[in-house]
């Protein structure tokens, strides 16, 4: 398993270096305000990965969150629900 994972990072950085030499040119980047900014292919194509990659990890960990919330509330039985004492008249005290 160690000498494939080794072989795995070498083919994927050697893959990473031709992609980053193969994107080196200058281009022009406008946006909606202001002056367009001249700036190399790669830094573009990295920082929209880094970006997604980063939207991608915190809708995945509210979505874990959401899972867990509702997981511990289904745990709870009607009657032993941490809620249950404020759903009747809303005076909050069980009788």
């Amino acid at each position: 398993m160690g000498m494939f994972r080794l072989v795995s990072a070498v083919i994927i950085t050697v893959l990473l270096v031709a992609f980053t030499m193969a994107n080196t040119q200058h281009i022009e980047l406008s946006f909606v305000f202001g002056k367009p900014v001249e700036i190399r292919l790669i830094f573009l194509l990295a920082s929209t990965f880094v970006l997604g990659a980063a939207t991608n990890a915190l809708w995945m960990m509210a979505r874990q969150i959401k899972k867990r919330k509702e997981t511990r509330l289904a745990r709870w039985s009607p009657a032993e629900h941490p809620m249950e004492d404020f759903k009747h008249d809303g005076v909050g005290v069980r009788s």
